[in-house]
């Protein structure tokens, strides 16, 4: 028997792993950036990449999805909504909007809700499968 937690550990556990994954994002990103001007993108970096993109998507969601116990689907859509906004604010560039002005602070505030809300979408779709999967009783065997 799988131990079930609180929707609230599972959003925590999510929006943990989905800063932590979407930072990674970042820096394959900037990896990317810094080989390709000198040498080219290798194949196989062109080829992991896409995976690793859904895996920053939907992963977060699967494991809220899978530890909470009741709640799935808001569980799934908070860890997005809130891990996608929250990356949006801390790894955004704020230097330099306050001299920019109105207009980039409300693109800036306008890219972390879009951005989160696409996420939780994605993690609530997540969390839906790993709810799924958990409760099929079929895969449990005799």
């Amino acid at each position: 028997m799988v131990r079930q937690q609180a929707p609230a550990t599972a959003v925590i556990l999510g929006v943990a792993l989905a800063l932590a994954l979407r930072y990674g994002g970042d820096e394959l990103t900037k990896y990317r950036a810094a080989i390709g001007g000198v040498n080219g993108i290798p194949h196989w970096l062109m080829l992991v990449t896409p995976p690793i993109q859904a895996l920053v998507l939907l992963l977060p969601g699967f494991v809220a999805g899978w530890v909470a116990s009741r709640r799935v689907l808001l569980c799934g859509f908070l860890t997005g909504l809130i891990g996608g906004a929250l990356h949006s604010a801390i790894f955004s560039s704020w230097r330099g909007v306050a001299a920019a002005g109105l207009s980039e602070v409300s693109f800036l505030l306008g890219w972390a809700v879009a951005n989160g809300v696409a996420g939780g979408l994605f993690a609530a779709a997540a969390a839906s499968t790993a709810q799924m999967l958990r409760s099929n009783n079929r895969w449990r065997g005799p």
